[in-house]
């Protein structure tokens, strides 16, 4: 096959108007699954943390004491406070 032949064959990648619908759907689901992703993470942090069932996205009126600090100054023994 020469390279005339192939240059046949090639596709045409231009767009029609077909387009506009398609990318509008693919915006208005990404913007669903970006909402429900919100809704999701704000009803586990409520599950875990606060342990109760809501959506909302709240912040901690205190800080959230997971993180292990050296208790004494030699820094041997580590707890959570």
């Amino acid at each position: 096959m020469s390279a005339d032949t192939r240059l046949d064959h090639v596709a045409d990648f231009t767009t029609t108007p077909r387009i506009v619908p398609i990318a509008s759907l693919a915006v208005a689901i990404a913007a669903y699954l970006a909402w429900a992703l919100l809704k999701l993470i704000g009803f586990f942090t409520n599950l875990s943390f606060f342990q109760r069932i809501g959506t909302a996205l709240v912040y901690p009126d205190e800080p959230l004491r997971a993180i292990p600090e050296p208790r004494f100054s030699d820094g041997r023994d580590w707890c959570i406070v």
